[in-house]
């Protein structure tokens, strides 16, 4: 599978969480696209996580619409601010699916992340990434849980930890 689909999005595309309920695969994980969107569904028991880039607005609405006209029952959105949402606190039309999809949250000081896959390699890979472009100097592993406690050196925008597969703990959950 290739999860590496991400890179080719800009900070400024739409990024959600879309919480749907389970998909009926044999896959704990699998990469996937549609239009102008890629998205990585992780199966996790009562509900499926589905990470998503899309290139625009228009494209994400797309993707919501196609994947309640398949039948598949949206549940919830989760924002890069760490809000979560409720379908039914929500009318998705096109402007509120624009105002969350760009909600950002700043990262700074110090965050624990763990890594969506539990993947200790690609944990280790993106705190190496973060070292050698003078995000962290500073970090703590947790290799059984696959978690890193790390101490930023810069501002970062919580897209760097989504488009790294890494959801933020603390010091607020993100996505939710």
């Amino acid at each position: 599978m290739n999860f590496n689909l991400v890179k080719y999005y800009p900070p400024e595309c739409p990024r959600v969480v879309l919480y749907l309920k389970p998909f009926k695969t044999p896959y704990t994980v699998q990469s996937m696209s549609y239009g102008d969107c890629s998205m990585i569904v992780i199966n996790r028991g009562k509900l499926s996580e589905m990470w998503t880039w899309c290139k625009n607005i228009d494209q994400l609405a797309k993707l919501i619409e196609y994947l309640v006209d398949n039948g598949h029952s949206l549940e919830a959105l989760s924002t890069l601010k760490g809000e979560m949402f409720s379908v039914e606190e929500l009318s998705l039309t096109r402007n509120i699916l624009e105002r969350l999809s760009r909600n950002r949250e700043i990262l700074r000081n110090e965050i624990l992340v763990e890594h969506i896959f539990k993947d200790r390699n690609g944990l280790i890979n993106v705190i190496e990434n973060f070292v050698s472009n003078g995000i962290t100097r500073s970090f703590t592993i947790y290799p059984r849980k696959c978690r890193a406690k790390i101490k930023l050196e810069k501002k970062i925008l919580s897209t760097v930890t989504y488009d790294n597969l890494l959801r933020v703990l603390s010091p607020k959950k993100i996505p939710a």
